[in-house]
């Protein structure tokens, strides 16, 4: 996908965003004129291509049940951490410490290679909470360096498509996320202003 949203490399940037040199210039013309740049950090799947599926397609996916079924949406909220978007995207078991290890240095190297201030968390319902407290502990350890006494800020946002407030507050909190969309927010606006059913 040119998107960016069917990973088949950890460490390649899309090539149709420019390439490596680009995502470089980009940060830090961005830091230079004052503007932090936060990066989408796709954690649920990989692209059946991408190497982790192809070594290690038993141990680090779940099984193959889809979110969608037909017009039948309901996987999405029944098993949002075990079900796969697509065929061709391998929903990773984070179950198993060594996919979860994989994922959370790759998320720190974008952070470290690339300067990065922040990463919009794709899909944030669809991991466990041991993903994102790792990678925020690793954040705060590694690149706020909160312990020795860092000011840094790198911001996390979750992406979790539900109108379910209390689904979305659970991921924000000290150890996981800084803030989430507010997609209930979004069903008040359209009832207000466009829809006239508020």
């Amino acid at each position: 996908g040119y998107h960016g949203y069917w990973p088949d490399d950890s460490y390649a940037v899309e090539e149709h965003y420019g390439g490596d040199q680009a995502l470089r210039d980009l940060v830090d013309q961005s830091h230079a004129r004052g503007i932090r740049v936060v990066m989408d950090w796709v954690c649920n799947h990989v692209h059946e291509d991408h190497p982790y599926y192809l070594e290690h397609a038993a141990d680090w996916f779940n099984e193959q049940i889809l979110c969608k079924v037909g017009e039948d949406y309901s996987n999405f909220d029944l098993i949002p951490e075990t079900c796969w978007f697509a065929e061709y995207l391998p929903d990773i078991r984070y179950y198993e410490p060594a996919a979860l290890d994989a994922m959370v240095e790759d998320a720190i190297w974008w952070a470290k290679t690339y300067d990065l201030d922040g990463f919009r968390v794709d899909g944030a319902k669809h991991v466990p909470h041991s993903v994102i407290w790792n990678v925020t502990s690793r954040i705060d350890q590694e690149i706020e360096h909160n312990g020795a006494g860092g000011s840094f800020e790198f911001y996390t946002v979750g992406e979790t498509f539900t109108f379910d407030r209390n689904l979305i507050v659970a991921y924000v909190n000290d150890h996981e996320l800084d803030a989430q969309f507010d997609f209930p927010l979004y069903g008040t606006v359209r009832a207000a202003f466009i829809d006239d059913s508020a």
